[in-house]
């Protein structure tokens, strides 16, 4: 499995690194009932994700809460414990979780959801709890993204700068402005983008392709069918290169328009481009 072989390699290399694993698994990390309510149950899949985990990490928040049942996700179906943090079962680490909680009303207030909020706590130590080190770098997305378009032609396929927007105003020159320099490194003919573009196009339809045929070859393919494909460790690094190499072409253009600046950071040496990227 990808994830396990990233954990070991990175165990090998930075055995001192604290390494936790969360999201929605969509797995309970066991059969037992106080995981599993209703008549829907998706128990740890044998090779999968969460037991592979589970062999050296320990779902921090369900096992700081054991004498309450572990339910973190309602629906109509049942409700289950599919949520988790999985903390390295190393006794290295043992007092840095300083707590972990399920908080069932504290969540709503941030977003609606059928799953409850899970929170850990983790105090840093020793040589990694400072300060400095390098900067970082924020791009100005919004820049683009106030930038008014309007579409056009059939199905609104056309995409254009909206002409109409903010008549003679200063803030509809900037933004053609914004738009024509974009327009120059992005366009059809753009160098810029054609450098990426032609390798990553050829890659998608490629990996589009075996997916394809790996779905069909599972049966899994097909809009009302909700069963996931299962990809190689192959497709997995590809689509990491797909999406590494497409992030760097955006981040060229980015610092091409001059729509970046360094934050948050003591250590105020200046960078290339390729060490930023």
């Amino acid at each position: 499995m990808l994830v396990q072989k990233i954990l070991k390699k990175w165990k090998s290399e930075y055995p001192d690194m604290l390494t936790l694993v969360l999201r929605d698994f969509q797995e309970t990390i066991s059969k037992l009932d106080k995981d599993n309510f209703g008549n829907f149950r998706q128990d740890p899949t044998e090779g999968g994700l969460v037991t592979g985990l589970s062999n050296f990490h320990e779902s921090i928040v369900r096992n700081k809460n054991l004498d309450t049942p572990y339910i973190i996700r309602f629906g109509k179906e049942g409700a289950r414990g599919i949520d988790h943090i999985f903390f390295p079962q190393d006794e290295n680490f043992g007092k840095v979780c300083l707590d972990a909680n399920f908080q069932r009303d504290v969540g709503t207030n941030y977003f609606p959801s059928d799953h409850s909020l899970i929170t850990c706590s983790i105090s840093r130590f020793s040589q990694n709890n400072n300060c400095s080190g390098r900067s970082k770098v924020k791009y100005s997305y919004d820049k683009l993204f106030s930038i008014k378009m309007k579409q056009s032609g059939v199905f609104g396929r056309d995409i254009n700068f909206d002409t109409a927007q903010f008549k003679n105003c200063e803030k509809f020159k900037e933004q053609a402005d914004m738009y024509m320099e974009l327009q120059k490194r992005s366009g059809d003919d753009s160098i810029v983008t054609n450098s990426h573009l032609s390798d990553l196009e050829d890659r998608v339809k490629n990996i589009f392709a075996d997916l394809w045929m790996k779905g069909s070859h599972q049966n899994a393919h097909g809009p009302s069918n909700k069963k996931l494909v299962e990809i190689s460790d192959s497709n997995a690094a590809e689509l990491s290169y797909i999406l590494s190499k497409y992030n760097a072409s955006i981040k060229t253009i980015m610092m091409d328009l001059k729509l970046m600046e360094e934050k948050n950071g003591n250590d105020k040496r200046k960078y290339t481009k390729e060490e930023r990227l």
